[in-house]
């Protein structure tokens, strides 16, 4: 994401996320709303 919004010159925050963990706190998936702009 850095990488990008440098190239195209916007910004980014994050509006939501969810991660899910094990048993042994290992991420299992993670899933984020980002909302980008000028």
């Amino acid at each position: 994401w850095r990488k990008i919004s440098f190239f195209f010159n916007l910004s980014f925050e994050i509006k939501d996320k969810k991660i899910d963990i094990d048993q042994n706190r290992n991420v299992q998936r993670a899933e984020f709303i980002v909302r980008a702009f000028m």
